[in-house]
């Protein structure tokens, strides 16, 4: 294994390993609007704010702080100091996790471009992705700001766009590692069908985070009709009518299921239609079918259940799963493409002496023969003209008299001129088989 192999699997782990912190967050975040913990800290302060509280006066001056916010005057006008810390730890850890995150990310980042083992258009790619996790955590502080001021709730605009951020974030980070840890990759024949999945999940989960910001989901609590009827009643009471799609409850839940169905209907469909390509694209298409129903499954349970905490956690987290195995999909073909064609390319280019590709003769010759089929040792399995192969492979390789590979002697100028020789005419009498014989076999040793 070379050193950029090496190097690329470590940044695609890396980077893998943030997105895993990522959805990490996400749960996280959705368990703290559940528990309505969201508000507890009104104060934001991005360079000391990972300092808990570390004695009671310091618990006091946040419990007096909370006191004067919307939420504490109208719904938690019971709780003490001590029912105050069950909500404010949870969105502590919400908080503090979001600078772990931006720590575990920029440190790496750093010393890949102080290594050079990034590209300069992939080191703006991440740059980006750096700056989207800041601006994340702005509009995270702009999104509780929205409940601090009269309703003790937040604007479902801007907890739709924070989750939608995260959901970006996480999408990119997956992409990008993808394409490092599976780099080889060309123009998938699915591509079409990969990007409209993902679009569209990203579609339901903006009209999943509108449910939530309304609690929406507290209402019609039946499946798969809603108070009796298919379409509910009031689904367009509100003027103008564009505004029931996002203002009116009995709308965005409709809206919300619709999706949720046409996701699972376009997963299906996606299985199906791939059903006579590769393996890779069908295993991918057949796990997003079945993770599809998993999702919707689980968004019918939260529902029949009142948004039970833990269902409606799984749910959330749900959403990132079914995204992830649609990234998959849409990246799968495109890879499994260019090794189809590089396994179908590379032995005929070989045998006709047009690659021009270096090769590594420690690490690639082997490859090179178990792609065409020639074992190591000597035996040709396909058309008897191994070694044929091979010495060009090595002609091209090396410059004449020169030694690249450990444990190996420079050919005398004898037999370079009989291998020129047996490529133009395609002859080669038995002592110069067993001569190129002995030579490859040594080469690959």
């Amino acid at each position: 294994m070379t050193d950029a192999t090496n190097r690329s699997r470590a940044i695609a782990a890396w980077l893998f390993v943030c997105a895993g912190a990522v959805a990490f967050m996400v749960v996280l975040g959705g368990a703290t609007r559940l528990t309505e913990s969201g508000l507890s800290i009104v104060h934001w302060k991005p360079f000391t704010g990972f300092i808990p509280p570390l004695n009671d006066a310091e618990w006091r001056a946040l419990f007096e702080a909370y006191r004067d916010s919307p939420e504490f005057r109208k719904v938690n006008f019971w709780m003490t100091v001590e029912d105050f810390k069950t909500i404010f730890w949870l969105e502590f850890l919400h908080r503090l996790w979001g600078r772990v995150l931006g720590l575990l990310f920029l440190l790496p980042f750093l010393w890949f471009i102080f290594r050079k083992a990034i590209s300069r258009a992939m080191g703006w790619r991440l740059g980006i992705v750096f700056v989207l996790g800041g601006l994340q955590g702005v509009l995270g502080w702009y999104m509780v700001k929205s409940g601090l001021v009269d309703v003790p709730s937040v604007s479902q605009y801007r907890l739709a766009a924070h989750l939608l951020l995260a959901f970006l974030i996480y999408a990119l980070l997956m992409w990008y590692g993808f394409r490092y840890r599976f780099p080889d990759r060309m123009a998938g024949p699915r591509r079409g069908l990969g990007t409209l999945l993902v679009c569209w999940i990203s579609v339901t989960v903006c009209w999943g985070a509108l449910v939530a910001g309304m609690d929406a989901g507290l209402a019609y609590n039946s499946f798969p009709l809603m108070d009796g009827r298919v379409v509910p009643e009031g689904i367009g009471r509100l003027s103008p009518w564009w505004l029931n799609a996002f203002e009116n409850t009995a709308a965005v839940q409709f809206i919300h299921r619709v999706l949720g169905i046409g996701t699972v209907v376009l997963a299906l469909y996606a299985a199906w239609a791939v059903r006579n390509d590769g393996a890779a694209t069908r295993r991918a298409a057949l796990v997003l079918a079945i993770m599809a129903l998993a999702q919707m499954a689980l968004g019918i349970a939260t529902l029949l259940s009142h948004v039970a905490l833990p269902l409606a956690v799984a749910h959330q987290g749900g959403a990132l799963v079914v995204l992830t195995f649609a990234l998959w999909f849409l990246y799968v073909p495109g890879f499994a493409a260019a090794g189809a064609a590089r396994k179908q390319r590379r032995p005929q280019q070989i045998a006709r002496g047009t690659d021009d590709q270096p090769v590594d003769i420690d690490t690639e010759i082997v490859g090179v023969l178990a792609a065409a089929d020639i074992d190591p040792v000597g035996e040709n399995r396909r058309t008897g003209r191994a070694f044929d192969r091979l010495d060009h492979t090595e002609d091209k390789a090396r410059p004449e008299g020169k030694v690249e590979a450990r444990g190996t002697r420079a050919p005398d100028e004898g037999q370079q001129e009989n291998r020129r020789q047996t490529h133009h005419h395609g002859a080669a009498d038995g002592g110069r088989r067993d001569n190129r014989r002995a030579d490859s076999v040594t080469c690959i040793n």
